[in-house]
């Protein structure tokens, strides 16, 4: 019986792994804030006593007909190469109906998070570039770039492009897709190694856990003191629970000096057995039915974006 679990979890594994090879990265392009200020679709608001930047992406793809062109056909040299796009025009009609929704119910994800977790990008390609006339009726791109940046962890992974030199080209699009096409291998290749790390090593999602007043001062949450059903304190069941659960036991645990606060970095497979893409909110909601937790807490969990989680503790049970 030993040896069957053993055959089947391997053969698991081998699946899974196998399917996660097959996965090609998604890609979400979309205008860089520099773009999107300099054509006035960014506005500020003061939002407790701070300025708060919002980019209406709604309107500038139904305004701007070349940076619907541009946006497309650059997708298209990324799909050329095997990545997954996704259509922006249509997921931003989807998720403004959504953020309108928030707005009543208080939830501030932000546009751009949404739009990560609608089309479940791995990757968000900012594009920015700008045209002005040049001598004897030419004109010239003086600002180009390509800037990666990963959807779950915000981390900018690689920039690429420069400046072009002036062109006679009647076409603006084919002004710009010379400049996509001068600097896309650099920016692939970056892509494609950290995306094959991703495969290999799993990539990195944060669970923070936030406990409210009432848990602490009624004493059900105390992280160096409170032992659960297991014989664990809180300080090592975290601790035992990243390693246990991370992609290939990679993780760690980090709380706050007071453990009122926690959080959980653990790389997770690019996708479940399902061939779903894997998210940090799937992973928070598992702490809703885990036996040592669920007895002691009321938790809510709170979706922050693709790679970012909460899990509210609320109150005693």
């Amino acid at each position: 019986m030993k040896n069957f679990i053993t055959i089947m979890f391997s053969f698991f594994t081998f699946c899974l792994y196998s399917q996660q090879r097959a996965i090609k990265p998604k890609i979400m392009i979309i205008p860089a804030n520099t773009w999107m200020n300099e054509n006035n679709y960014s506005y500020t608001e003061m939002e407790q006593g701070a300025k708060q930047v919002t980019y209406d992406y709604e309107a500038a793809f139904s305004n701007d007909p070349l940076l619907n062109a541009v946006v497309n056909s650059t997708g298209g040299k990324f799909a050329e190469r095997g990545f997954t796009l996704t259509q922006m025009s249509e997921a931003i009609k989807q998720v403004n109906a959504r953020i309108e929704r928030n707005n009543l119910t208080g939830r501030t994800l932000s546009i751009l998070d949404e739009l990560a977790n609608q089309v479940s990008a791995d990757i968000i390609l900012y594009l920015d570039y700008n045209i002005k006339p040049a001598s004897l009726g030419r004109k010239i791109i003086d600002r180009f770039s390509m800037t990666a940046v990963d959807a779950y962890t915000s981390e900018n992974l690689g920039k690429a492009g420069l400046p072009g030199a002036p062109s006679v080209s009647e076409s603006d699009e084919l002004l710009i897709l010379e400049r996509v096409e001068a600097f896309i291998n650099d920016l692939e290749g970056t892509i494609k190694r950290t995306f094959d790390n991703y495969v290999e090593n799993g990539r990195q999602v944060r669970i923070e856990f936030m406990v409210s007043p009432d848990a602490v001062d009624f004493g059900c949450w105390d992280f160096y003191g409170t032992e659960l059903s297991d014989g664990s304190y809180l300080f090592e069941y975290f601790d035992n629970w990243v390693a246990e659960n991370g992609f290939k036991g990679r993780g760690n645990a980090e709380p706050s000096p007071s453990g009122e606060t926690v959080n959980l970095y653990i790389n997770v497979p690019l996708v479940d057995e399902r061939g779903r893409a894997v998210k940090a909110f799937s992973i928070a909601t598992q702490f809703l039915r885990d036996t040592n937790l669920r007895p002691l807490y009321a938790m809510r969990p709170e979706n922050v974006g693709l790679g970012h989680a909460i899990v509210n503790v609320n109150d005693c049970k």
